[in-house]
């Protein structure tokens, strides 16, 4: 894709600590970008320099085609944000003066709950998970994780066994931007959490030792894409029409809580959302969340 392309997801790797499936989305987003630019100018193929050329008008038709072809709007803001950041990147560089994503809006999006599983759906899951052999225990935790604790599959994978204190049953979570914050084990995964650190020295790859918590089944650490190919393989035997993913956990683990009456400022620390505004998202229950309560506390229901 070019070497500007590449040092730019390189800066957001060691810079930021973004995760490998955030630059695969940007990396993904750029070369969307790239197609389009060749296709609407009419050339052969997208030559490095050509990153100079690009300008606000370039941007504005892209983003009319991304509707055109049926994308989301919340979509087309998030290619749009990408492009934002990679010329403000070559800015700071010195290799641009403008920014020609920053003249552009984001589209309005109409204010959607994020998606949250029923609880018969979490049930569904829950009766699948066993304790008995260590490679059970990982699956079961790893889903406690995201679910019960609300963590981003970024900051699961990137766990170390140092991470963790017994004494307290608090994890050390690096969040975005590595920011780091403290979460509590659920008291339901403590005792299998303690099983497995004893268990896990046994199943790391003993040419390749590391520190990382969790261990896929070469005995290497576990990557974000060993995640959701176990999601993805307990939602069909589950029988869950719709694809289970680890934001969806994380989407579910707060709007679970808000029901349970946890306030915003408790669960902004929880999920590590540096502004209020993000976790306020969750306060848009679903309608037969609402339409319970009104049951239960309106005079006249």
């Amino acid at each position: 894709m070019g070497q500007w392309v590449d040092a730019f997801l390189d800066y957001l790797r060691w810079e930021r600590g973004a995760s490998p499936h955030t630059l695969r989305a940007y990396r993904r987003d750029l070369a969307d970008f790239q197609q389009f630019f060749c296709h609407y100018h009419g050339r052969p193929a997208f030559e490095p320099l050509a990153w100079m050329e690009v300008d606000d008008q370039d941007v504005r038709a892209y983003l009319a085609s991304l509707l055109e072809r049926g994308y989301h709007r919340r979509s087309t803001n998030r290619r749009l944000s990408a492009l934002r950041a990679f010329f403000r990147y070559l800015q700071r560089a010195g290799f641009r003066r403008d920014n020609p994503a920053a003249v552009l809006p984001n589209l309005r999006v109409p204010e959607e709950p994020p998606p949250a599983l029923r609880s018969e759906e979490i049930q569904a899951l829950l009766g699948l998970f066993r304790w008995d052999t260590f490679w059970q225990l990982r699956d079961a935790l790893i889903f406690g994780f995201l679910y019960g604790m609300g963590l981003r599959v970024g900051e699961l994978v990137r766990l170390s066994v140092e991470d963790l204190d017994p004494s307290r049953m608090w994890v050390r979570v690096r969040g975005k931007g590595r920011k780091e914050r403290s979460v509590p084990v659920l008291p339901a995964l403590q005792t299998p959490l303690g099983r497995y650190l004893d268990e896990r020295a046994l199943h790391v790859a003993p040419d390749r030792p590391h520190g990382f918590l969790w261990v896929n089944r070469r005995g290497r650490p576990l990557t974000d894409r060993g995640v959701r190919y176990l999601l993805r393989y307990y939602q069909l035997r589950a029988g869950l029409l719709r694809r289970l993913y680890p934001h969806l956990l994380r989407h579910t683990f707060a709007t679970h809580l808000l029901q349970a009456g946890v306030d915003l400022r408790t669960l902004q620390e929880l999920l590590g959302h540096a502004r209020l505004h993000t976790t306020q998202r969750y306060t848009h229950p679903e309608w037969s969340h609402i339409e319970q309560t009104y049951r239960e506390t309106h005079p006249k229901a």
